[in-house]
């Protein structure tokens, strides 16, 4: 009837399973979002500000021409972000040390750990939720979020256009 197999399941039930996935991940970001909430609500920076950290948190020392790249800005208001960043304590600027005309720029102690509390799970959170689970699920867990891991990496298009690309993944253990 419109069904075939596709790696040992029918295309429906590989469509079901998928969606019944992206539900579950939904749930869990939901729980996420409600841990982080008060942070985010807290910040009085821009939305641009907070992805210019991010794109600072994968990459540690870059241009401002390549942050401007990055975030599809043009490189004049890419400076002004900067600099409003730099006199927050966010960011910091150093001189290239192969070209003096070049400076890069970085995420100071201060933006590291803004960006931390803002883009992890709260571990302790999570390590608590994982300990609720039976072992036989956890490992389940552990392996599907394996398999996520190397489709990401088997998945160049997605991942070059995302903007921590061309950042070494550290391997799961």
């Amino acid at each position: 009837m419109g069904q075939h197999k596709q790696r040992g399941i029918t295309v429906d039930a590989e469509t079901d399973l998928v969606e019944e996935t992206f539900a579950a991940q939904e749930a869990v970001t939901q729980l996420t979002h409600a841990w982080h909430a008060p942070e985010w609500l807290e910040l009085e920076l821009s939305i641009t500000q907070v992805k210019a950290l991010i794109v600072l948190d994968c990459h540690p020392a870059i241009t401002i021409g390549q942050l401007a790249c990055k975030l599809g800005l043009a490189k004049p208001a890419a400076s002004i972000l900067v600099d409003k960043l730099v006199q927050a304590g966010y960011i910091e600027r150093t001189e290239d040390a192969e070209d003096r005309r070049r400076t890069n720029i970085r995420l100071s102690t201060t933006g590291a750990e803004l960006v931390y509390r803002l883009m992890r799970v709260k571990r302790e959170q999570m390590r608590a939720l994982l300990a609720r689970m039976a072992p036989a699920d956890l490992r389940a867990l552990c392996q599907g979020l394996r398999a996520l891991a190397t489709a990401a990496g088997q998945a160049p298009a997605a991942v070059a256009s995302a903007p921590c690309a061309n950042v070494p993944v550290e391997p799961m253990r």
